[in-house]
């Protein structure tokens, strides 16, 4: 597996266990990692304006629950009111992640009611982990979202001023890796 390359840990480690790694290391390693998984999926592979989305069907966001995530998920449904958005939450199952994301929009002042009722059926949720591989995603569900996908907006990451790269590592630079690797399938 591609992401073996890159060094990541296996998903079942807590990131409290993760001993500290020295970012510059990492850094050039994760470099080189990418620059192998870019080269052999899209190393050869000529793209047009023609043959790149100009209206997008499909959108992934992560991070739509956070302090920015509610305003991404609106300006993108307003922008693209054909599309659909796939968002990446942890939740206990699809229907809890929805709660989350209907919450989030709900606080948000650009969200009015008319608005919010004739965007809801284009928003859709998936439960997964920025903390995990593939994002906590099973082979399947990964490989039909590498598929299907027009466009990709990362935007979870897991905040703390206090933590230390290690801590951070998986749910913000792996996470990261896992997104680039989706874009280039």
């Amino acid at each position: 597996d591609m992401l073996d390359a890159l060094g990541r840990e296996s998903a079942d480690t807590s990131p409290t266990e993760k001993p500290e790694v020295p970012y510059s290391e990492d850094f050039n390693s994760l470099s080189a990692g990418l620059a192998d998984i870019i080269d052999s999926n899209i190393g050869n592979k000529v793209y047009t304006r023609k043959n790149l989305c100009d209206e997008p069907s499909i959108i992934f966001l992560t991070g739509a629950t956070g302090f920015l995530g509610s305003f991404v998920l609106i300006s993108i449904l307003k922008r693209y009111p054909k599309a659909s958005v796939i968002n990446l939450l942890r939740a206990k199952d699809t229907e809890k992640a929805m709660d989350r994301i209907i919450s989030s929009l709900r606080r948000n002042p650009l969200c009015d009611e008319k608005w919010f009722s004739q965007s809801l059926p284009r928003i859709k949720v998936i439960k997964g982990d920025l903390f995990s591989e593939r994002l906590g995603l099973g082979r399947d569900q990964w490989d039909e979202l590498c598929r299907d996908v027009d466009v990709i907006v990362h935007n979870g990451a897991f905040v703390h001023w206090l933590y230390p790269y290690g801590k951070l590592r998986k749910p913000n630079t792996l996470s990261t890796v896992s997104i680039i690797e989706m874009a280039c399938m």
